[in-house]
C-alpha cells in the first residue's frame, strides 16, 4: 500500500497520514462492533474467537498510531491536525 502511495510523490505525508488514522479508526469500531456482539454469543469457542478477533483489530490499530505518529514527527506535523 505505501508504495503507491508513494508513487511520484503525488501524496504528501500529512495526507498520507490521515489515511492511516482512518484506517486506524476503522479497526477500533470494528473492535467495538465484535465485543458488542459477544456478549449475544452462545458457545464459548465462538466467544473465545471473537476476543481474539478484537484482540487482533486492536492490535493493528494500535499498529496504524505509532506509524501515524512517526510520520507526523519526522514531517513535523501536528497530530491534532489528522
Amino acid at each position: 500500500m505505501s508504495a503507491l502511495l508513494w508513487q511520484d510523490d503525488k501524496l504528501d505525508p500529512e495526507t498520507v497520514a490521515k489515511m492511516f488514522d482512518r484506517e486506524r479508526r476503522a479497526w477500533l469500531e470494528t473492535a467495538e462492533f465484535i465485543e458488542g456482539m459477544r456478549s449475544s454469543l452462545i458457545s464459548g469457542s465462538v466467544s473465545m474467537e471473537a476476543t481474539q478477533c478484537v484482540h487482533n483489530c486492536r492490535a493493528r490499530a494500535e499498529a496504524l498510531k505509532r506509524i501515524v505518529s512517526r510520520i507526523c514527527e519526522q514531517h513535523h506535523l501536528g497530530e491534532t491536525k489528522l
